[in-house]
């Protein structure tokens, strides 16, 4: 969840969302983040089998790397 936050949540909006309200205990919060995740899952809409295709291998693993957890 930290990763998310900080790679996918715009700085200016981070910003304006810790003014919104004082937020003063941020080091335990992202301590409580570090527990949790996110799941992601897509669907090549080209596949006409059910199982994982390449091509969405392949995105799944661009989206590992965005996240520089590879």
């Amino acid at each position: 969840m930290n990763k998310i936050y900080d790679k996918f949540i715009p700085i200016h909006d981070r910003n304006r969302i810790q003014r919104l309200e004082l937020f003063d205990e941020l080091e335990e919060w992202r301590l409580i983040q570090a527990h949790y995740s996110i799941a992601v899952a897509v669907k090549d809409p080209n596949s006409r089998e059910g199982g994982p295709s390449d091509a969405g291998l392949q995105h799944m693993k661009r989206i590992y790397e965005d996240l520089g957890t590879s």
